[in-house]
């Protein structure tokens, strides 16, 4: 038997998913839902940032290094396992330098988090993980300038965190 107890984390706005805490059958899940982008426009683009983002957590979510997605209970409903963790707080050198490894990891495959600040980094242990992958990029290696920008923008966000 399914138990079903949603709670809103965060509210969609314009392009956003509505976000909430979900336990299903005595499992912790985080459920991001596009499923208010309706229309010709609004429907493509929600499903274009769905399957890219499941994408990213299928990449990165496998070493443990974000989370890992789940089976959807409807189309558009991005499931993924939740992360029990606390903020990355200052002082906190072991967690500093596993950002570092995981921010590097997911350089080395092309990727930029892009977005990333204190709320979307959680600590586990002595271990980062990375959330909210609805802004990361992986360009074709064409644009590659435009990667290393962007990868250069998470360094800076890196750095700024271990200023803290």
């Amino acid at each position: 038997m399914t138990t079903f107890d949603p709670i809103a984390i965060k509210k969609g706005r314009t392009w956003r998913p509505d976000v909430f805490h979900v336990n299903v059958a005595g499992f912790d899940q985080i459920w991001k839902d596009y499923r208010h982008l309706t229309g010709p426009i609004r429907g493509r683009v929600g499903r274009w940032l769905f399957k890219r983002e499941q994408r990213f957590l299928h990449l990165v979510g496998a070493r443990g290094d974000a989370p890992f997605p789940m089976v959807s209970p409807q189309p558009l409903i991005l499931a993924m396992t939740f992360i029990e963790g606390r903020e990355l707080v200052q002082g906190d050198d072991k967690a500093l330098e596993s950002l570092d490894t995981v921010v590097a990891r997911l350089h080395r495959k092309g990727m930029a988090h892009n977005d990333l600040h204190r709320s979307n980094v959680r600590v586990v242990g002595e271990r980062v993980v990375l959330l909210d992958f609805g802004a990361a990029v992986c360009l074709p290696k064409v644009l590659k300038p435009i990667t290393l920008l962007l990868q250069r923008r998470d360094r800076h966000h890196v750095r700024k965190l271990q200023a803290r």
